[in-house]
């Protein structure tokens, strides 16, 4: 208990001492903006040059500031001459050992010292990352490893080309067999990822799996994630195609089942609103539909052109793609989707345009049906052409989808280095 405490108070000294020189002694030793102003107005009537060589002057001295703080920085932490020196090898030590027999708090403690002088040094920070990365992955203490998911949020920020290639591994722990864990996890990223602190192409999905978390409040956090992308221009629709490329890929480590593959797409298709994002989706969900070889991704797919709103535009477009699909019209999940799709136009009588494009596309689908069966394809395995699926219910796929409410957290996503007991 005692080394645990010597721990804290030395972590917590090292980070304290951190934050008065990168805040207190940066801002007291910089050149004032209000004197740079006021410098200005007394020069206003000497020449542009003078003024762009005190500009960069100005800068360079800042910039000169911000090295000697940083040199100061490091040697708080690698300075060997230092006493603390012995308690910082101690620490490297503890967290190495950490598949050990020793105490919870101990490893609490050594850890979040380890992550508060990671802040502190550049350094530092780069010799230790993996060991860092080992801990959060492997350490049997979920304080442990929920402490050091709180501060890889802030290393991300302070250094972030040295934590950026480590990316992946903060997203693995979205599955973490603890809650606690997984929560932390899903807070650290949202934090992350609406400050466009971290990229969310290649790892997204894995965000949007946790919508099938059994914790309703990661839920809870990964829909107000999604609403909150959605919102922000076309940031939702740069990446909806690359989730669901990663969610129906077959060579998945661990394949995505149908039923939660649809769950998941029915809630993010539904929160793309824009008619123009809308066409643009149905024109390439169609070639990768095109370009797919297995039918479960065919199924995917086409599950995912049924969510999707249409006009006479993304309908012209789904019309157009018909002839290219060759024998995924044969698949009774490709057909039924399209069917839907076109049956639901059929009966928008307020859009005669529309229910011209839905007519042609139906005469369209029933030819290529029909030479399917000329070629001497088994009947049994070609669909019912339009007159023997009149008379389905169809869900409405053209009204714009209504977004569902921001159901925020209340937790801070606030990523401060904490300790737990």
């Amino acid at each position: 208990m005692a080394l645990a405490r010597l721990f804290h108070i030395y972590g917590e000294i090292s980070f304290r001492k951190w934050v008065y020189f990168d805040h207190d002694v940066i801002n007291a030793l910089k050149k004032p903006e209000s004197e740079a102003g006021k410098k200005k107005n007394v020069m206003e009537g000497d020449d542009e040059e003078m003024d762009e060589f005190e500009s960069d002057n100005r800068e360079a001295e800042d910039d000169a500031v911000i090295n000697a703080v940083s040199d100061i920085c490091e040697k708080l932490v690698l300075d060997d001459s230092a006493v603390t020196s012995h308690i910082r090898d101690l620490v490297v030590s503890c967290c190495r050992g950490f598949m050990k027999p020793v105490s919870i708090s101990l490893q609490t403690a050594a850890a979040t010292c380890l992550a508060k002088l990671m802040m502190v040094s550049q350094e530092f920070c780069e010799n230790n990352i993996q060991l860092y990365m080992t801990l959060m992955e492997k350490s049997k203490a979920e304080t442990v490893r929920s402490n050091l998911i709180f501060g890889v949020g802030d290393l991300l920020c302070r250094f972030p080309n040295i934590i950026e290639p480590w990316t992946s591994h903060i997203y693995a722990r979205l599955k973490d067999k603890s809650t606690l864990v997984r929560k932390d996890t899903v807070v650290v990223l949202c934090h992350l990822i609406t400050r466009e602190m971290i990229k969310v192409r290649g790892q997204i999905a894995e965000v949007c799996l946790c919508l099938e978390d059994p914790e309703p409040a990661i839920i809870s956090q990964v829909q107000s994630l999604l609403v909150d992308l959605s919102q922000k221009g076309n940031t939702l629709y740069n990446i909806i195609v690359d989730i669901i490329s990663r969610l129906s890929n077959p060579d998945r480590p661990d394949p995505v089942s149908a039923e939660v593959f649809n769950r998941i797409m029915k809630f993010t298709l539904g929160l793309i609103g824009k008619e123009r994002q809308n066409e643009l989706l149905v024109e390439k969900i169609c070639v990768r539909l095109k370009e797919a070889t297995l039918e479960r991704q065919w199924q995917d797919l086409a599950f995912c052109l049924s969510q999707l709103s249409y006009n006479e535009k993304s309908l012209r477009k789904l019309c157009d793609a018909l002839s290219t699909l060759n024998e995924r019209l044969m698949c009774s999940e490709v057909h039924s989707a399209i069917t839907g799709i076109i049956g639901v136009a059929m009966k928008s009588i307020n859009k005669p345009q529309l229910r011209e494009i839905a007519q042609e596309c139906q005469a369209k689908l029933d030819q290529l049906l029909s030479v399917k069966k000329d070629n001497g394809v088994d009947e049994s395995q070609v669909p019912p052409t339009s007159d023997s699926a009149e008379g389905k219910e169809i869900e409405d796929v053209f009204s714009t989808p209504s977004k569902p409410p921001s159901t925020r957290s209340g937790r801070s996503t606030s990523t401060r280095l904490r300790k737990r007991k």
